[in-house]
């Protein structure tokens, strides 16, 4: 159901929904006279209201439809999309992904997204429940194509609002943390060791130590430098090398096999 900040249209879309407008025009007939004034045509003057909103409608779905970029898919397989994304104000915004479809939730309210062009979903406009109608929600990826966050014009006179996907995968498992833990050798020798918190943290050749923080899967980004990620490769929950994400390029670093972290254990 849209929301018409316009009184008049308001009560002019609810009469349009009544089986009977008499009681609605009846009432505002008695006020009139009540207060003195000549009786209005609210009958009338309700028909146009409720006419020119629908042809607002129609013209709305007229020029949106133009707008839309046909017969382009999203970029990623829908299941890529299925995370919590979350905004200080706004709170977290979920995507799910069931029978071919994004399901949409957020405060209460829940509905199932359709493809609009490349990576914009857009939600529906329920007519019988309360639903921010046909608001565009479009992805956005970090540049190895990774879905980084979502945003969405929640508000008309500044940017959309954008949502970052929170952490999920082993980056958050404390085991597979522990994992990581150890040496590796490449064009640099990179040390990966655990804080108090159990958080990682790297320290490479001539380099400060940088603290790894949980983003997706097995991929950390670096909290001190922007545009960095650590990636941790290997089979189930071993870690054999660390492939480094630049922005000049990408390194990769294997473990030194003498350094595991059961023999670091150890010591």
């Amino acid at each position: 159901m849209t929301l018409v900040p316009d009184h008049g249209i308001a009560i002019a879309v609810l009469t349009n929904h009544s089986p009977n407008d008499v009681p609605q025009t009846l009432t505002l007939y008695i006020i009139d006279r009540l207060r003195g004034r000549e009786a209005v045509d609210w009958r009338a003057r309700f028909g146009k209201q409720r006419d020119d909103f629908l042809a607002h409608i129609e013209a709305d779905k007229d020029a949106r439809e133009a707008a839309r970029r046909k017969d382009t898919p999203p970029a990623h397989a829908l299941a890529e999309y299925a995370a919590d994304y979350e905004h200080p104000a706004y709170g977290v915004m979920s995507i799910g992904e069931q029978d071919g479809a994004l399901q949409w939730s957020w405060r209460g309210m829940a509905a199932t997204m359709t493809h609009r062009h490349f990576e914009t979903f857009e939600l529906p406009a329920p007519p019988d429940r309360l639903l921010p109608d046909h608001l565009p929600i479009t992805f956005l990826t970090d540049r190895d194509g990774n879905i980084v966050s979502l945003s969405a014009p929640f508000e008309p006179m500044v940017k959309d609002i954008v949502f970052t996907r929170l952490a999920a995968g082993d980056c958050t498992d404390p085991a597979f943390r522990a994992c990581c833990v150890g040496r590796f050798s490449g064009s640099a020798e990179h040390r990966v060791t655990l804080d108090e918190q159990g958080g990682l943290v790297l320290k490479s050749d001539n380099q400060p130590a940088y603290r790894l923080e949980p983003l997706q899967a097995r991929r950390f980004r670096i909290v001190e430098l922007e545009g960095f990620v650590v990636e941790f490769g290997g089979e189930a929950k071993s870690v054999t090398q660390i492939i480094l994400h630049q922005p000049v390029g990408t390194f990769v670093a294997d473990r030194v096999e003498d350094d595991r972290p059961e023999q670091l254990d150890r010591s």
